[in-house]
């Protein structure tokens, strides 16, 4: 089934080293490498500056191989990168962000301690530019790249976990794939038998919305949480940070979840997604779900959100029927109190190439493989409970 968006894929990238650092240092090379390469070349995101731990420069040239990638605390020296894309549509700015643009910035920062907990790391994206010396001067190769988690950024107030811990026996492997606008789905997959193999998952793309700049400033998606549930043992749907139940019911927790609170643990929940608020600000109170047509099962006290699960039975599907439409609903609790209602609780819009699985496609739910209808070529993947747009069977399976 052909896909909306032009997508390039770099998949099944073993990652794994000599021990946990190596591996850590293998996964930010295919991260950075699949970022500023955009795959073939496809939405390529510029490299503003970076730092291999010893020197900062502009457009990334001192990080050519894994090894200089460096994991040590703020304050001492590790590696950083900043990039940044024209994901944004043009003239987006607001009452609020002024001088927002159509550029969105994106940082990641090697600052948690080597061989301790390099399993960890800063992610952070702003749409405001960040200050010049994450452009290659001021504090240099041992200052955080970090913003504060005020105003327009989404980050966190402590590292997120990107891969499973290293297991000679279970390597850990990178996928990524990238549309022709810069928008991107990385999973991170390791084996594990009591868990879910897909646990780490990021994403930033570009929603399609039939408003115009000056309604939607800026209409992305992100997503960057780690989860390995599985409904192996919870016996529901639970299938690592893209499952239904964390995109739908779990939603409601917060972007910025501890890595260390219950909902962050390997079998625990957190959706970790997030749209910017109307104005360009950034909230941790938002509740952002992806909704489709399917039937759905509670919701309750705790949540203003549905738990959807898959409709089921009757015979499979062939390659005529199209997949079902997957939709961003941001909701803002706090926003039924003033004038914002009609402006943070909204629809979003259209997640592109993002599909909800169901049984009637005679797809596995879980971890990996492609649609098994006949087509003239792969075009999805199935990740946890979605279908997303990689090309090929991902590594380890389920």
């Amino acid at each position: 089934m052909a896909t909306e968006k032009t997508w390039r894929c770099r998949i099944n990238k073993n990652c794994n080293g000599d021990d946990g650092t190596a591996t850590a240092q293998n996964w930010m090379f295919e991260y950075f490498t699949f970022l500023s390469g955009g795959e073939g070349g496809v939405g390529a995101w510029t490299i503003m500056s970076s730092s291999d731990a010893s020197t900062v420069v502009s457009g990334g040239i001192n990080i050519t191989a894994a090894s200089d990638f460096t994991f040590a605390v703020s304050g001492s020296k590790h590696s950083w990168f900043v990039a940044r894309k024209n994901i944004l549509p043009i003239g987006s700015g607001s009452s609020t962000y002024k001088d927002a643009h159509q550029y969105l910035y994106h940082g990641v920062n090697c600052n948690s301690v080597a061989g301790t907990n390099d399993h960890k790391a800063t992610f952070w994206w702003d749409h405001q530019d960040p200050a010049s010396h994450h452009r290659g001067g001021g504090q240099g190769n041992t200052g955080s790249i970090n913003h504060s988690i005020t105003g327009s950024v989404y980050t966190y107030a402590a590292w997120r976990r990107y891969r499973a811990d290293f297991d000679a026996a279970n390597p850990t492997y990178f996928h990524g794939t990238m549309d022709t606008t810069g928008s991107h789905h990385v999973v991170t997959a390791t084996r594990n038998s009591a868990q879910h193999s897909m646990g780490f998952a990021l994403t930033c793309a570009r929603v399609e919305t039939p408003r115009s700049s000056s309604i939607e400033h800026f209409p992305i998606f992100l997503k960057c949480g780690y989860n390995t549930y599985d409904d192996a043992i919870a016996g529901a749907y639970h299938k690592g940070p893209w499952s239904f139940y964390q995109t739908s019911e779990e939603s409601k927790t917060p972007w910025n979840t501890s890595d260390t609170a219950a909902r962050n643990t390997a079998l625990g929940y957190g959706a970790q997604q997030a749209v910017w608020r109307y104005d360009g600000a950034w909230n941790d109170d938002l509740e952002v779900a992806l909704m489709f047509p399917i039937p759905w099962e509670g919701g309750g006290a705790e949540s203003s959100l549905n738990y959807f699960t898959p409709a089921v039975g009757g015979p499979p599907v062939d390659g005529s029927w199209s997949f079902l439409p997957v939709f961003l609903q941001s909701v803002d609790p706090a926003a039924a109190a003033n004038a914002a209602i009609g402006k943070h609780n909204r629809l979003v819009g259209r997640l592109p190439d993002v599909h909800p699985w169901n049984e009637s496609y005679n797809a596995k739910s879980g971890a990996g493989a492609t649609v098994p209808y006949p087509t003239s070529s792969v075009t999805h993947a199935v990740v946890g409970n979605y279908f997303l747009p990689f090309t090929g069977a991902l590594l380890p399976g389920d």
